[in-house]
């Protein structure tokens, strides 16, 4: 594993994100109905911390990061509440992998799909039995859901006429055969018209915050 020098610097390039994030897009949030800010201060990126395995951030990093995103939220529901409609507002706080955490905000036809884009779980967590309840006090400050998140396999996209060879189809069938494997749940669905099969596989723990 990788050593991560100078914390110094990265805490103050944070810092510059966090300035740099308190004001909501508002020209990307009319057009799209929602607007978000991602954790992106390299090496705590997930391009960077897949490729070089790098450390999680942790300690004074840690805490920077989570109560940046309080600093964010605070200062997006001032802004939002001018809008004077109904908005969606929370903090996505992922655990363990914290650098892939987010705030975002929706409005319109975007606040039931934000609603509705995590797994709800029949037996519900408390976040003061979490990892994150001892890194800042400020956490007590919001109310929040246990959720999961996802990553799909489209069963379609494993058909034999996607692949150019026969050796091809049958090496990702071998992948396929392996994933399906491990604890998922199965969806069905019509995608273009055409039914299909969704295996989802939990990927991450998610905390949603909102004040």
């Amino acid at each position: 594993m990788k050593k991560i020098r100078g914390n110094k610097r990265r805490l103050n390039k944070i810092e510059q994100w966090r300035i740099n994030s308190l004001e909501i897009d508002f020209n990307f949030l009319q057009k799209s109905n929602k607007d978000y800010i991602k954790f992106r201060i390299f090496p705590w990126n997930p391009v960077a911390m897949s490729l070089n395995n790098f450390p999680k951030p942790k300690g004074k990093i840690r805490k920077k990061i989570i109560e940046s995103f309080f600093d964010i939220y605070e200062s997006w529901n001032i802004q939002l509440k001018e809008l004077g409609k109904p908005y969606y507002l929370k903090i996505w706080l992922f655990e363990p992998d914290i650098y892939n955490s987010q705030v975002v905000c929706a409005i319109n036809e975007k606040i039931e799909y934000y609603e509705n884009i995590f797994l709800e779980v029949e037996i519900a967590k408390k976040i003061s039995k979490s990892s994150l309840d001892k890194i800042s006090n400020r956490i007590n400050n919001y109310d929040w859901e246990y959720r999961i998140e996802e990553n799909p396999i489209f069963e379609n996209e494993f058909l034999r006429e996607n692949f150019i060879s026969e050796a091809a189809y049958l090496e990702e069938q071998k992948w396929l055969k392996n994933q399906l494997n491990k604890p998922h749940r199965i969806i069905d669905q019509k995608r273009n018209g055409i039914a299909e099969k969704i295996y989802l596989f939990k990927s991450s723990d998610v905390w949603i915050g909102e004040k």
